[in-house]
């Protein structure tokens, strides 16, 4: 899904926003490459209470850069991150946007 977002739409920055209470999602955007870019203390709304918003992300150049890194790991890349790095297609995941300017 990165790859395609970068290489065949051209997006120069990919984001995901999630509370830092979602550590599974964490994990993912982790293993994409992604780094946290900023914390928002209190600032979204969620389930009747203010939470915290934590924002991570990646360039395309980034992305480009960690894909040159895993082609040279084979299988010993992570698990899903062999090749394709998502491993899972165009599957949408919820909460990572495309940025294309």
């Amino acid at each position: 899904m990165v790859a395609d977002l970068v290489e065949r739409l051209g997006c120069h920055r990919i984001f995901g926003q999630l509370s830092p209470e979602n550590k599974r999602s964490a994990r993912l955007l982790e293993r994409l490459g992604m780094h946290v870019e900023s914390l928002a203390p209190k600032s979204y709304w969620c389930r009747g209470a203010w939470d915290d918003n934590l924002v991570y992300a990646m360039s395309d150049a980034e992305w480009r850069a960690s894909q040159t890194e895993m082609s040279g790991l084979g299988d010993d890349a992570p698990e899903g991150l062999q090749g394709d790095v998502l491993g899972v297609g165009t599957t949408a995941l919820p909460g990572i946007e495309a940025v294309d300017h």
